[in-house]
């Protein structure tokens, strides 16, 4: 399929068009291509780029899009706030709700006397804040951002937890960004941050709130990068794993690119601790940057 989505969300296709769009796009862009349809009852947030794909832009429809980031508070607390490190988008122009000191982007809502404003098709570099010359945009697209904002969290009763086991995914893997705890928010939040950290020292610690849908044997890789990077190599000392009442430990070698477990677990909600000691010089306990749960059995 001939399309990319190129930051901040704008889809150009074969240079006919430069097109507000994001990747909610992909799924029923596939399905249209193929001629399948959705599953009855599951909404649709994208629509389908056929029509920009076939050099027909007449009638797309000039949409807001939605973007939010949560990461892990001082106190552990990893829940989606109104109004918080968050942005708006139309064709034209973007707001951007987010804290100017760092330590508050993931804690402090934004108010309309702070939210900038952006007009995309002449300053996409978003140089030049004009929210102060049109109060009457950004309160439209803040009010927006919020019906949007209300809708997506309806129904979450925190923690979201991500699900063991389960037959439409498996294996699963965790990753920093779901991780909680106070020292969680110092973990890599992407594969750039985590090949920097493996490059000096490895940092964040905490836990994954889970649900381990199906008993089971299982199998739960830990790991700092993929399992054939050379640089991925973790340091001796050794591994830790904790389900519920589970609890695993073994020594790390020289060298291993991965710690493997194996062990039976129950059905149910419950945390994931993994931690690895000696992969730092000041001896603090680190979290994987990864952890594959598979489990096993599976035809």
């Amino acid at each position: 399929v001939p399309f990319f989505v190129r930051a901040p969300g704008r889809l150009r296709s074969g240079g006919d068009h430069d097109t507000n769009a994001a990747q909610i796009e992909v799924n029923p862009t596939q399905l249209e291509i193929f001629g399948a349809k959705n599953p009855e009852g599951v909404p649709v947030d994208g629509v389908s780029l056929v029509p920009l794909l076939n050099g027909n832009a007449a009638n797309w429809p000039d949409r807001t899009l939605f973007f939010q980031q949560t990461r892990p508070d001082p106190q552990g607390i990893d829940e989606p706030r109104l109004f918080t490190h968050c942005a708006a988008r139309s064709q034209r122009y973007k707001i951007v709700m987010a804290a100017a000191n760092k330590n508050e982007l993931y804690t402090k809502a934004i108010g309309p006397e702070e939210t900038e404003l952006f007009d995309i098709e002449k300053d996409p570099g978003e140089r030049n804040n004009i929210a102060k010359e049109h109060p009457g945009i950004v309160g439209s697209m803040r009010a927006e951002y919020e019906s949007w904002f209300r809708d997506v969290t309806r129904g979450i009763n925190p923690p979201a937890r991500n699900r063991l086991g389960a037959p439409e995914a498996n294996p699963t893997t965790l990753t920093g960004q779901d991780l909680r705890g106070p020292r969680a928010v110092r973990a890599p939040w992407n594969h750039h941050s985590a090949e920097r950290q493996r490059n000096t020292e490895p940092d964040g610690f905490g836990y994954w709130e889970v649900e381990v849908v199906r008993a089971g044997d299982y199998e739960i890789t830990l790991r700092l990068g993929a399992v054939d990077q050379e640089k991925a190599a973790l340091k001796e000392g050794s591994a830790r794993l904790q389900v519920n009442h589970v609890s695993r430990e073994q020594p790390i070698a020289k060298a291993a690119r991965a710690v493997i477990f194996r062990l039976s677990l129950e059905p149910g909600e419950t945390r994931l601790e993994a931690t690895l000691s000696g992969q730092r010089k000041d001896g603090q306990l680190v979290s994987p940057f990864f952890v594959d749960v598979k489990r096993l059995g599976e035809v």
